[in-house]
Parts: structure tokens; C-alpha cells; sequence
């Protein structure tokens, strides 16, 4: 996440929230998945590998999650504007996500968002596996075959609570992409 560490978040996040610190003194279950493009085929189906690694997802628990560039060589301005030309083509009949107008263009940060359950759901629709009419990346119709991604999911122990975490990344990590 940019070289924060969770505790920098949590810090940030009670910064922000001031009322709320029972949030983030909670929140311990942080991992992530690695995972490079091309583990996506042509016709849209995933490699085992992470398959294997979507599967051992607790899917009865609330996250937040990041989608972040890890070998991003040259300015993100050229992947936002081939996501913008993607969407507003639409030739795929897919629902894609916002533009953040407020994010940095050369940030690392693609996407921020929250789930309530099922996150290898959510997972698979951002990746674009799945039906189109759910708001989502559907990263696979658009996004460039040789980049790295990481998938950083935050277990949030408190369902009431996933919102205002979520919200308190989105204003520090301001992602290219969704808008609240």
C-alpha cells in the first residue's frame, strides 16, 4: 500500500475517526493475493493457481480490500485512459466502476472497496469472471496483460464498521478508480 504498514493505516484511520478507534484496535487479519494478468485467459477463465488461492477466502467475513499495481514502470495515466475508452465504448455490456476525478494520477492505488460477505465473489467480478452487471473493474476486458497486482483484503471484525474504514483509505490512498 505505498509503503504504509497496517499500523500507519490504523493510525490514519483513527485520525479520521476519532469515535471510532474500537475499529481499527481490532483489525488484525491482513493478507493479500499476488497475481499477474495473464493468469486470466482469453475466454475469461483463471489459472489453478488462483483459483486455488480465490478458494481459501473466508467468504462469511466483512473486508475491505485494495487492488494496487506492483510493476506499474510508467505513469498510470495510460491505464486510466484505457479504462475510460473501455467503458465508454462498452462494447462488452459490462457495469464498470467510476473514475475517481479526485485521485492522483500516478498513484499505485487502483481500486478501494468493501464487501459485507462473499469476497471471492466480489474478487472474481472485478476481475471480470463473471457476470457483468454488477459495478466492478472487470479488469480482464481492459487491463494490460503484463502487470502485477495485489489484492490487499482487511478483515473487519465489526460489519457496521466496513464503510468507515473503507471510507478512511479511500480519502488517504485515493485510488485511480471508484468514487463514493
Amino acid at each position: 500500500m505505498d509503503n504504509k504498514t497496517l499500523d500507519e493505516v490504523k493510525e490514519s484511520v483513527k485520525t479520521e475517526y476519532k469515535n471510532k478507534i474500537e475499529l481499527t484496535d481490532k483489525v488484525s487479519n491482513v493478507d493479500c493475493i499476488k497475481f499477474n494478468m495473464s493468469q486470466i485467459d482469453k475466454n475469461k477463465n483463471l489459472n489453478k493457481i488462483l483459483i486455488n488461492k480465490i478458494s481459501n477466502l473466508d467468504n462469511s467475513k466483512p473486508y475491505v480490500y485494495i487492488f494496487e499495481f506492483l510493476n506499474l514502470s510508467d505513469s498510470s495515466i495510460s491505464i486510466r485512459d484505457n479504462f475510460i475508452k473501455t467503458k465508454k465504448l462498452n462494447k462488452y455490456n459490462r457495469n464498470f466502476t467510476q473514475v475517481n476525478s479526485k485521485a492522483d494520477v500516478k498513484s499505485k492505488i487502483l481500486y478501494i472497496g468493501s464487501v459485507k460477505n462473499k469476497i471471492s465473489t466480489r474478487f472474481k467480478q472485478h476481475l471480470g469472471v463473471l457476470a457483468g452487471t454488477t459495478g466492478a473493474l472487470h479488469l480482464s476486458y481492459w487491463m494490460d496483460k503484463n502487470l502485477d497486482l495485489k489484492f490487499t483484503y482487511i478483515e473487519i471484525p465489526n460489519i457496521t464498521m466496513t464503510n468507515d474504514f473503507e471510507a478512511a483509505l479511500r480519502k488517504q490512498l485515493t485510488p485511480l478508480l471508484g468514487q463514493k
